[in-house]
């Protein structure tokens, strides 16, 4: 008896390379952070690969451009003083 698997191609719905420059502000802010060159990233793909995507998260994360939880971190407000 043979097991017969049937595999489906399902489009992943992931980061395109302008969200991934967006969450840097510029493609040479996000090759500084993930240490490649703005020439390798403007080779990327429209659509990136699980792998880019996942550089470009923990790059993220890391330089606090987005939280753990997959939200864009903002600034916390400044605290005012009193004035007397």
């Amino acid at each position: 008896m043979g097991l017969t698997v049937n595999v489906q191609r399902v489009k992943h719905i992931g980061m395109t390379k302008q969200q991934a420059i967006k969450l840097f502000g510029s493609g040479a802010a996000l090759a500084r952070a993930i240490g490649r060159t703005r020439s390798a990233i403007s080779q990327w793909p429209k659509d990136l690969t699980q792998d880019q995507a996942d550089l470009v998260t923990g790059a993220a994360v890391r330089l606090d451009k987005l939280s753990a939880c997959g939200k864009a971190s903002h600034p916390k407000p400044k605290r005012r003083t009193r004035t007397q």
